[in-house]
């Protein structure tokens, strides 16, 4: 598959190119942060890097998400989507990093063979991607972020799919000690679950008033995950 794998690649370099050389406005090339009150305001009018700002130019403020998630720690006073245009590479990058396990499934026939791939491109992956931070999730040349969908994000979420997988796949499909309960559930009604998380967002017991920190927001958030488990 060497020509997909050609394309694939040329977008994503496309995608490195533009966010780290393109500038725009009075901001820098390869700003990845939220803008608002980041870095003491000095980008206050730059959410979301070249990647918020091309949403802005395409779709205008008017048809983008006004309530971003970088409002609630940043105070970040423009309107910025999560499922952005820039972002779709990253993200079929990350779904072809998906086709790649089902190809592992259907030309390898040997329970070996497939975990021994499965977990090899899971810590491939997941290297590259804490290596892409520096080893700090969020720093370095290219933080972990699921809002501009960083070419980081897809690899570390790939490597810990793959790993997930070859758990999965021993524990459930071979040594058939667990029948994933209760991941099955969720998986087998998505639709309903992201519906009901997004009407009880605001209220408790998946949501309430906690402290302004990265902590606070990330055990909140876990919880919630949890909650509708």
């Amino acid at each position: 598959f060497p020509l997909q794998w050609l394309l694939i690649i040329g977008l994503t370099t496309i995608w490195v190119l533009v966010v780290y050389l393109v500038p725009f406005d009075d901001c820098p090339a390869g700003y990845l942060g939220p803008g608002g009150l980041h870095e003491n305001g000095k980008y206050e009018n730059c959410t979301g890097g070249i990647t918020g700002y091309i949403d802005r130019i395409v779709f205008t403020n008017e048809h983008l998400y006004q309530y971003p998630t970088c409002q609630l720690v940043y105070g970040c006073k423009l309107p910025f989507d999560s499922e952005n245009l820039l972002g779709t590479i990253p993200a079929i990058f990350l779904a072809y990093l998906g086709v790649q396990a089902g190809r592992i499934l259907v030309m390898y026939q040997s329970d070996l063979d497939r975990l021994i791939r499965l977990v090899a491109w899971g810590i491939f992956t997941t290297a590259i991607g804490v290596g892409l931070t520096s080893g700090t999730f969020i720093g370095g040349p290219m933080p972990l972020n699921k809002n501009l969908w960083t070419l980081s994000f897809s690899f570390f979420t790939a490597g810990l799919a793959f790993l997930g997988f070859s758990i999965m796949y021993i524990l459930v499909d071979k040594l058939k000690y667990w029948n994933a309960t209760p991941f099955q559930y969720p998986g087998t009604n998505s639709i309903l679950i992201y519906i009901a998380h997004i009407v009880f967002a605001t209220y408790f017991p998946v949501q309430w008033v906690v402290a302004n920190t990265h902590v606070a927001h990330l055990a909140m958030a876990l919880w919630g995950c949890i909650f509708w488990i």
